[in-house]
């Protein structure tokens, strides 16, 4: 007589199953964390400060409100502002300024950034350190404009998210001949 013995599956034994619940939760835990670090990164200030100026309708107003990180190489996917109110029905552009003193930047300026910016150009592509994140709000009509920093959408090395950064502004907007 012959006798065989049953041979025991180790995926069904309890050992391996107590085994495979515990790894599958850690290495779910280090891919989502790898997940958020890749999804967020912290490149930019982050929101602060605040300006406010006065405009008038037609009359282009710009604003700088964020600069390029001095410690990382950026490249920018996208840049939208955070219109948060707007009853003049402005037209509001994001720029990319190469500033062309080092000892100047926007802060605010009426009609034309010439005599600051060597160039203007659409917000994508790589930030160089004298780079700045410059809006143009173009009102239509008497009234305010509110705009709470911007959505900055970029790569930095291995990294790609969005960070709320740069400053709130505020653009009253009177009657023409009210501005400088």
């Amino acid at each position: 007589m012959t006798t065989t013995a049953e041979s025991r599956d180790p995926v069904r034994s309890g050992r391996a199953r107590r085994r495979l619940l515990v790894v599958l939760p850690v290495v779910a835990l280090v891919l989502g964390a790898a997940l958020w670090w890749w999804s967020h990164p912290r490149a930019f200030l982050g929101p602060g400060n605040s300006m406010s100026m006065l405009g008038e309708p037609g009359r282009s107003v710009f604003m700088g409100l964020d600069h390029a990180p001095q410690d990382s190489r950026v490249d920018l996917v996208d840049v939208r502002p955070r219109v948060v109110s707007d009853d003049t029905s402005a037209q509001v552009t994001v720029h990319v300024c190469r500033i062309a003193d080092p000892h100047l930047a926007v802060g605010n300026a009426y009609d034309h950034v010439d005599d600051i910016c060597a160039s203007l150009r659409e917000p994508t592509g790589p930030l160089e350190p004298l780079d700045q994140i410059v809006v143009e709000v173009v009102p239509q009509r008497e009234g305010e404009i509110v705009i709470d920093g911007l959505d900055v959408f970029y790569r930095t090395g291995a990294q790609r998210g969005t960070q709320w950064s740069g400053m709130h502004a505020t653009v009253e907007v009177g009657p023409p001949g009210t501005t400088p």
